[in-house]
């Protein structure tokens, strides 16, 4: 739209916001250990799944991989891709989150199965992801 130069506020009216949600993040290596003062800067809540806590990060709460899906408005993706995690995101993966939840892929479109993030999108339209890494 603004391309157009038309700015339609009350389209994003409705908006949540940031401030008081929660942002999950899976992996808790260099990039994530960013994201959290930035997120924590900005009214969020963070909780982390790693597989190695990080006891210099006394304040963050560290969860099972379940609670965070449940628990998060946000997810972000910070895990390298192996043989562990091609295919992390799939269907089971995608009915623990919310169903209004954002779904962020950084980290490698391998950890994304696309046909169930696909059928995921179409059956929840208030389900949303972000991602700069595609698979071709």
């Amino acid at each position: 739209m603004l391309h157009q130069k038309k700015w339609n506020k009350g389209m994003f009216a409705n908006c949540l916001g940031l401030k008081g949600r929660t942002l999950g993040l899976i992996g808790f290596g260099s990039v994530a250990q960013k994201v959290l003062p930035i997120a924590e800067a900005l009214g969020l809540k963070v909780i982390v799944h790693t597989r190695t806590v990080k006891e210099q990060f006394k304040h963050i709460k560290f969860v099972a991989l379940n609670e965070l899906l449940s628990q998060s408005d946000i997810v972000s993706l910070h895990v390298p891709f192996s043989e562990k995690t091609e295919g992390l995101v799939n269907g089971p993966f995608l009915q623990k989150m919310n169903a209004t939840a954002v779904l962020i892929n950084t980290a490698h479109s391998g950890l994304v199965v696309d046909s169930d993030l696909a059928q995921h999108l179409a059956d929840n339209k208030s389900f949303h992801y972000a991602a700069d890494v595609f698979e071709d």
